[in-house]
């Protein structure tokens, strides 16, 4: 389960990486087929922004985007894991147990 704008980042993503001369249009083609074809739920309650910002607060998150995760996690009482380093260091000591990183 994904925060709503998980689809947005992703595609995105992909998008980037041809105008950066990372991916060609064909291995694009081929990475978005893949995509669509995953079983991934958007989950969206309502409480869901209003506890991301709390949590960007908290941790003093420059946006909201990864704090989406971290609230969906908490609003679904499970670990969140995520393979940005960045993100995993920017919260520091106040990293919570239930958020994972996967190298």
């Amino acid at each position: 389960m994904v925060p709503p704008h998980f689809f947005a980042e992703v595609l995105s993503s992909l998008r980037r990486k041809v105008f950066a001369h990372q991916l060609s249009e064909a291995e694009e083609d081929t990475a978005v087929g893949f995509f669509f074809s995953l079983l991934v739920r958007r989950e969206s309650p309502p409480e869901l922004q209003p506890l991301a910002w709390e949590v960007a607060k908290q941790h003093n998150l420059p946006t909201t985007y990864d704090a989406e995760y971290m609230a969906l996690a908490r609003l679904l009482d499970c670990d969140f894991y995520t393979a940005d380093g960045r993100f995993v260091r920017s919260l520091g000591n106040a990293k919570p147990d239930w958020v994972r990183f996967i190298a």
